[in-house]
């Protein structure tokens, strides 16, 4: 949308009031569907504007709560709007409108929903309810404010694909493991410092994803991991169990730019492991030693392998 005079206003009450609503109200003047002439907010934003330019500003007070009243409105037709789809299709996504809650009225679809995306919100925590949405095969949370998530989620025993990335959790809940249909995990861009070893109780559980967090050694308890694909990029590993070749399905492991030396490289994973893709660029060597390590040339068979498998 074209930058216009009311558009400069909009801004100029924005920055010279500092309150939390005229903050957004550049945000909101952005958007074509709130801009229909002679609509309640179009109406308020008008006299905030006149207002302004004569110099009344106590009378602004007055508007405050009006306007606070029209976007209360437009928020709550808006979910409404996206309950009644989610309804028909089940699938809801409210993502970037700076929420700072789990909206419970999706409560009411908990038996119903397959589908939610709740990303690019400030959403801090999930409540308990969460666990009663027993249909829901995909959870979409991504770039929020999440810290912790609660013990109901282990519900969710259809939930076949759940994306956190970017978030602020440090750890999962013990109730994670019962995740039973989980294929795909992405927790990127966490504070996880640990490797959560609830991911070996997941039997169904295809690729996870835990790049950029703060992990610092790869457990012994990391054999019992079902997973094909396992990403721990950008951590901060520098140890890893030899048991990782135990893994039954491990084939693509990635722990690039961590802090890696290669004495830290287990032999087995060269040489005993299903593993057919390692990547380990940007650690504490040059990548040309790996080639020196025993079992290499049986890890280069596997590679070479795969490759010509794809290539087909």
């Amino acid at each position: 949308m074209q930058d216009t005079q009311f558009g400069k206003d909009v801004r100029n009450c924005a920055s010279k009031y500092c309150l939390g609503p005229w903050m957004e109200l550049h945000h909101t003047w952005q958007s074509s569907s709130l801009t229909t002439p002679g609509s309640s907010l179009i109406a308020v934003l008008e006299k905030v504007c006149i207002l302004n330019r004569s110099g009344c500003g106590w009378q602004l007070w007055t508007l405050f709560l009006s306007l606070n009243f029209c976007l209360f409105i437009m928020g709550n037709s808006a979910l409404k709007a996206h309950l009644e789809t989610a309804q028909k299709t089940g699938v809801f996504q409210l993502t970037g409108k700076e929420l700072t809650e789990f909206p419970v009225d999706l409560q009411r679809l908990s038996s119903s929903l397959r589908t939610v995306d709740l990303s690019g919100n400030k959403i801090e925590t999930l409540p308990s309810i969460i666990g009663q949405f027993r249909s829901l095969k995909s959870l979409t949370i991504n770039g929020n404010k999440l810290a912790v998530l609660p013990e109901d989620f282990g519900k969710l025993k259809k939930l076949e694909n759940l994306h956190l990335n970017g978030n602020s959790l440090k750890a999962l809940p013990s109730s994670f493991g019962q995740l039973a249909a989980l294929k795909t995990l992405s927790l990127s861009g966490n504070r996880l410092q640990e490797f959560p070893v609830q991911l070996c109780q997941l039997r169904q559980l295809d690729v996870v994803d835990l790049s950029k967090n703060q992990i610092q050694r790869l457990p012994d308890d990391l054999e019992k991991l079902q997973a094909i694909e396992l990403n721990v990029n950008q951590n901060q590993i520098s140890q890893i169990s030899p048991r990782i070749s135990h893994c039954p399905r491990l084939k693509v492991l990635r722990m690039e730019e961590n802090c890696l030396d290669i004495s830290m490289i287990p032999i087995s994973i060269l040489a005993d492991s299903r593993i057919s893709l390692l990547a380990v660029e940007g650690n504490l060597f040059e990548i040309r030693k790996l080639r020196d390590l025993e079992g290499y040339d049986k890890y280069m068979e596997r590679f070479t392998a795969t490759k010509k498998k794809f290539a087909l």
